[in-house]
Formats: structure tokens, sequence, C-alpha cells
């Protein structure tokens, strides 16, 4: 039986959309046992806290270096930035956004509270910290002046051939001294403390990456009911429309060799 042109396309496209529901179902389900895991370790004070995973609160306090945000140009522990570009989409008649560029950068800190301070290296940490800072470029408007740096220090063409300004959105997330942070990291053994040295009772212990690493300005309440909502929500979405295009391609498939 010869198969129509084009069917195959079609099936494809919706395995993609059971596998992406199949996706959102498991990222879901991961949401959940992150909400669960939070709920289940006690919150630590930092004096007592011990070698594995750990939840902490605390105060930001620099360390011995700290960096420049590429946007604000403000002093901060850690900064994550996004150029994008807005593009027309023809198939559906409305604006979307192409990321440009992005990136991250972190230095070592200190979370401090009333009973001591450890050593926080926030590299490789999910950050959930609102967007600090934003701004625009379009016709007629260039982009201010540390992103017109940035944008010309990374060769970046930010107008298009008729040297008109493309429409640009500049969105930068920092971390600051003083910020109060809830962190969940594994506890280990610093080892750029040297045995014996005046500071190893207050740098001793290092928070690092381990099997959750993640850092919020939220309270730990908040934090709960934002994974429990994404949870939640992507099982219930992922398992309608898994649901849907597994139908739609038994359907498909049974007509097929009928």
């Amino acid at each position: 039986m010869a198969v129509p042109e084009g069917v195959y396309g079609v099936i494809a496209f919706f395995v993609f959309g059971f596998g992406m529901g199949v996706w959102s179902v498991y990222t879901g389900i991961k949401n959940l046992a992150m909400k669960r895991l939070i709920q289940d370790m006690p919150t630590s004070t930092i004096r007592s806290i011990a070698i594995g995973p750990v939840e902490v609160k605390g105060k930001v306090v620099a360390g011995d270096e700290t960096l420049m945000a590429p946007f604000s140009g403000k002093k901060c522990v850690y900064y994550r930035y996004m150029i994008e570009e807005k593009l027309p989409d023809k198939d559906m008649d409305k604006d979307r956004w192409k990321t440009i560029t992005k990136g991250e950068e972190g230095r070592q800190f200190k979370l401090k509270d009333s009973t001591g301070q450890v050593v926080v290296d926030p590299a490789g940490a999910k950050v959930e910290v609102p967007s600090d800072f934003s701004a625009s470029s379009h016709i007629g408007v260039d982009p201010p002046e540390r992103i017109m740096k940035f944008i010309k220090d990374n060769k970046l063409k930010f107008e298009n051939f008729l040297g008109m300004n493309k429409t640009w959105k500049y969105t930068e997330t920092r971390i600051e001294p003083g910020a109060e942070l809830y962190v969940m990291a594994e506890a280990t053994s610093n080892d750029d403390v040297e045995a014996g040295s005046a500071k190893q009772n207050a740098d001793r212990i290092l928070l690092k990456k381990g099997r959750v690493f993640y850092i919020s300005n939220r309270s730990e309440k908040d934090v709960v009911k934002s994974f429990q909502f994404k949870g939640i929500g992507m099982i219930i979405v992922g398992g309608i429309f898994g649901f849907i295009f597994l139908m739609i391609l038994f359907v498909m498939i049974s007509a097929l060799f009928h």
C-alpha cells in the first residue's frame, strides 16, 4: 500500500509532541521531588553545618574578589546576562525573541547569619533571582553606554544592513553584597584554607555543587510553593498533551495499516 506523501513528516511531528509531553511530566516529577527534598531537609545555622547536603539562609558578604556586572556596572558576586533580538514570526503573525548571546560569572562569597559565616562557590548553581536590570534599543534609540561598550567588545552587530538599530532587549541578574539568600548545597572541606591558619574556623567549610545546588533570594516557603506549582503544572500540561498526541499517533498508524 502506497503511503501518502508527507505522512511520515506528520507522524514525526506527533512523535515529537508526545516526547515533549513525556519530558514535561518527567520535569514536573523532578520539581515535586525537589520540593519534597527542601521540606525534608532542616535549615541549619551556619555554625552547625556538617559535611554533606545542607540548607542555610544568610546575608551575602563579598570575598576577596568581586565582579562588576556588565550592563549596570554594579559590584556583585554573581551575574547573569542575556541579549535578545525581536523578530517577526510569519507563521503566528506575532513577535518572538531570539537569544543573541548570554552568559554568567560568579566569585566565591561568604554567607553570614547570627552564628557565623561560610564560604559559597556559586559555580554550577541553579540561581533563581529576579532580573535587576533591563534596557532596550531600537530604531532611533541606541543602547546605554556600558552596553554599547559590551557590544563592541564582543563584536556583536546591533545594526541591520541599512545601518539602523535592530530591536534588542538587555537583561541582567545580580547577587550583590548584602543580599539575603536561601542556599541548598553540598558542604565540603575547604581545601583553600591551610590547616592551623587563623582563618580556618570561619572558612573551613565550603558550600558548592553537589547532587543539588540551588540559590534563591526568596524565603524557603516561597521556594517550596514555586516547585510545587511548577511540578503540578508541568505534570498536568504534559500529561494532557502527551495523551492527545499519543491518541492521534495511534489513529494515524492504525489507518496506515488498514
